[in-house]
């Protein structure tokens, strides 16, 4: 079975003006990378798209968020996984 959460990462992590967003899924299907705060308040949207089997970049600049800790979900398909993403100033 494919590990999605070995394929989904951010660097740099914590991120102070940009991040690159990494994934790779292991065949064409829906993508959704949402952002929420620590109360789990959904922040953003970043992605919701078809996307082809392969590794995928997001280059991403939460220039409008205060720092803290934020998490992103990468849903691909019927597969989920959340990361940990800090941003500092």
């Amino acid at each position: 079975e494919f590990d999605l959460g070995a394929a989904f990462s951010s660097y740099p992590n914590p991120v102070r003006n940009r991040t690159y967003i990494n994934y790779n899924i292991d065949k064409k299907c829906l993508i959704s990378l949402d952002l929420f705060d620590l109360k789990g308040n959904h922040i953003a949207n970043l992605i919701k798209n078809e996307e082809e089997k392969g590794v995928h970049q997001l280059y991403w600049n939460p220039e409008n968020l205060p720092v803290g800790i934020y998490f992103c979900k990468l849903t691909a398909g019927k597969q989920m996984v959340t990361k940990k993403l800090v941003i500092v100033k």
